[in-house]
């Protein structure tokens, strides 16, 4: 994903050290141009996301009340990715908590899977009279990068 968010435009890139409306606002009005915007974050990004005092209705501070955190931002439904560890140390997490993707509504995949030829079998005796059974298909991925993603990054919920 490093990689895809190099190539973004300036203005699909949003960053601050702690969450600031402008950064979020000016990154989902330039998706917001290409469909209904959805942000994809973790819970902790999620929960870094306020309502301001002046537009925030009631069923929204009733979401955050009951899941923690808002299930839409101005227009723009939250989804909260899962979020696991690498090990069991607990220490590296899985999706990085200070970004958040955003993506218009009924986008195309980012990601390209090709298939090409047949799966070949094979047989193998080994030493101890065991049988392998060995597979073989030729794959290849392409990641596709749009101008119509967004990137938003909190430094501080690192």
């Amino acid at each position: 994903l490093t990689h895809i968010e190099s190539k973004l435009p300036a203005a699909n890139k949003g960053s601050g050290s702690t969450f600031d409306p402008s950064v979020l606002e000016k990154v989902l009005a330039t998706v917001g141009v290409y469909g209904t915007p959805t942000i994809f974050c973790t819970e902790t990004f999620a929960r870094a996301i306020t309502e301001g005092s002046d537009w925030a209705s009631e069923a929204e501070k009733i979401a955050r009340r009951n899941l923690g955190y808002l299930a839409q931002y101005k227009g723009a439904k939250i989804v909260v990715l899962p979020q696991s560890f690498t090990d069991e140390t607990n220490t590296t997490k899985v999706v990085d908590d200070t970004k958040a993707f955003v993506l218009p509504a009924g986008r195309g995949p980012i990601f390209y899977v090709a298939l090409q030829g047949n799966t070949e079998f094979r047989d193998v005796d080994n030493e101890d009279w065991s049988i392998e059974i060995q597979a073989y298909k030729r794959v290849g991925v392409a990641a596709l990068v749009y101008n119509d993603l967004g990137i938003v990054e909190f430094t501080s919920l690192a």
